[in-house]
């Protein structure tokens, strides 16, 4: 049958325009949402700037501003930071960064700083900083909680090569210790084997480097797993206990490692309903495996443990996790600062969304109360040892 191509065209570009005007449908919708909201906060604005005997600073109004909008989505991962608390978000997420190696925690009722952490040949630990040494101040500036963004920044705007001075206290003991800054790796993942088949690893978490070069959790774990094969390992322990989570295209690199090809390690939802699945791409390895959860162990920890276990190829050990099933993606503005916004939710391979709820262990197995995995040593932690005996039992039947 001939065609007539005046219908045709004519089509097309009925097509084209019904396209062209429910985008502009859509965008003028848009406009006039948000126009509402800008109007809202302009004259409120504008009534301040004009009449309060009180003026704000203008980059604390426009923080204050955004960081409350933030707020009314009603969820706690969804939350705005100034440019000092970004820079700060995103070291602390990161597997590298600059500065002095040294975790810092804060008293809020004291307003004591401590040193809690010094990482393992970083800057701090190399020039005699030790955890539990009070940071009094670091050159001319007073730390305590009040200070403590400001000395932290100050101390990540030194240029490379530069020297501070921390003024500690440990004990009844004035110190004064030069620090030089620099790019700190993280210690993300440790092993050792237990016994002559008994390979164990400790992931601290997930994290990657905004730099491309530095090395990830992914790395960390295929060097000693690398090692602990060629020390004979033939079953494993995987430790995610306290383990907050982190990156999902890491976690999901190590899962990829365990699981046959085309096996399901998660999906995730986003707003509108559309689902993204990750699937195993290299084969899996064939080892004994049993994870130790604990109600630390969150959200990329959790990618992990469902992984594994809802694909036979782990046995869960330990406590319920925390019940993390989301996921954030981050927003770096132009002035340095910068959003994390909840953009989906992440599925099990049996389809379920564990968020609120958890991962009940398959061998439940808790510490005795009051103590935590860092009271104990691997040589005499109880839930290692179950971990242990569960694998055994399994090889023997």
């Amino acid at each position: 049958m001939k065609i007539n191509k005046s219908i045709v065209i004519t089509a097309v570009i009925s097509v084209v325009l019904s396209s062209l005007i429910t985008n502009t449908v859509r965008d003028v919708q848009y406009i006039n949402d948000n126009g509402k909201i800008m109007r809202k906060l302009s004259s409120v604005v504008e009534v301040i700037k004009d009449y309060s005997i009180y003026q704000p600073d203008d980059e604390e109004l426009m923080d204050v501003a955004a960081a409350a909008t933030a707020m009314t989505v009603n969820d706690p991962y969804t939350r705005y930071f100034d440019k000092d608390s970004f820079r700060q978000y995103i070291d602390s997420t990161s597997s590298s960064y600059y500065g002095i190696g040294a975790t810092l925690q804060s008293n809020l009722e004291t307003g004591v700083v401590t040193v809690s952490e010094c990482s393992e040949g970083g800057p701090s630990a190399q020039a005699g900083v030790m955890p539990g040494d009070i940071l009094k101040g670091v050159d001319d500036m007073e730390c305590n909680t009040d200070t403590l963004n400001d000395v932290i920044s100050y101390i990540k705007d030194k240029e490379e090569g530069s020297v501070v001075v921390l003024h500690l206290q440990r004990g009844e003991e004035l110190l004064d210790i030069s620090v030089t800054p620099s790019v700190v790796q993280s210690v993300l993942v440790t092993g050792q084997m237990l016994d002559d088949k008994t390979g164990y690893i400790k992931v601290k978490n997930f994290e990657r480097s905004e730099d491309e070069e530095a090395r990830t959790a992914y790395d960390d774990f295929m060097d000693q797993l690398n090692s602990l094969r060629d020390s004979g390992m033939t079953q494993m322990v995987i430790d995610l206990r306290d383990n907050p989570g982190g990156d999902l295209g890491v976690v999901t690199s190590i899962a990829d490692e365990f699981l046959p090809q085309g096996a399901t390690i998660t999906y995730t939802e986003d707003k509108d309903g559309n689902k993204s699945y990750i699937y195993a791409q290299e084969g899996g390895m064939d080892y004994p495996v049993a994870i130790l959860t604990n109600g630390g162990s969150a959200s990329a920890s959790e990618v992990l443990t469902s992984a594994l276990k809802d694909n036979d190829k782990a046995i869960i050990v330990g406590d319920k996790t925390y019940g993390k099933g989301i996921v954030q993606r981050q927003f770096p503005f132009a002035d340095g600062s910068g959003m994390t916004v909840t953009v989906a939710k992440y599925y099990t391979p049996a389809d379920i969304c564990i968020h609120g709820i958890g991962i009940e262990p398959d061998v439940p197995c808790s510490l005795p109360s009051g103590t935590t995995p860092s009271d104990y040593t691997v040589d005499d932690d109880p839930q290692i040892a179950k971990a242990v005996e569960v694998l055994n039992n399994k090889t023997e039947n």
